[in-house]
C-alpha cells in the first residue's frame, strides 16, 4: 500500500462508519420507539460506539499490545476531545437549522464529520502512536 497513513486513515473512517451505525441505531431507536429527547440519548449512544469503535482500531487498525486499561482510558480522553467538536457542531447546527430536529440522523452525520480529522489525529499521535521497539 502507498502512504500508511492514508491506508490507516481508510480503515479508520470504515470502522467510524461501523460506529457511526451503531451511534445511529441507538438514536432512533430510543428517540423515536422510547421518546427520549435527542441530546440526553447521546449519553448512551456515544460511549456505546467508542467502545465498539476503540476494540476495532486496536485489532484491526493499529494492532495494539499496549495494556488494555491504560489504552481504554486514553481512547475514551482523546475521542471526547473529539466528541467536544463533534457536539459542537451537532448542537450548532441544531440551534441554526432549527428543521433539523426532526433528522438527528442528519445533526449526527455532520458532527461525525466535524470529529473525524480530531480523533484521527489523536489516535494516531496519542494513543496508538507510540510503538515499543519501532
Amino acid at each position: 500500500m502507498g502512504n500508511p497513513v492514508m491506508g490507516r486513515l481508510a480503515i479508520f473512517a470504515t470502522i467510524g462508519c461501523i460506529g457511526f451505525g451503531v451511534e445511529a441505531i441507538i438514536l432512533t431507536v430510543a428517540t423515536t420507539k422510547f421518546g427520549l429527547p435527542t441530546l440526553e440519548t447521546r449519553l448512551i449512544s456515544f460511549p456505546c460506539a467508542v467502545l465498539l469503535t476503540w476494540w476495532l482500531n486496536r485489532k484491526y487498525n493499529f494492532r495494539s499490545q499496549a495494556s488494555v486499561f491504560w489504552e481504554l482510558w486514553k481512547y475514551f480522553g482523546s475521542q471526547s476531545i473529539g466528541a467536544l467538536t463533534n457536539l459542537a457542531v451537532f448542537v450548532g447546527c441544531w440551534a441554526a437549522f432549527p428543521s433539523l430536529s426532526t433528522s438527528p440522523i442528519l445533526l449526527l452525520g455532520l458532527g461525525a464529520l466535524a470529529g473525524l480529522v480530531v480523533n484521527f489525529a489523536l489516535l494516531q499521535w496519542y494513543v496508538f502512536g507510540k510503538k515499543k521497539g519501532g
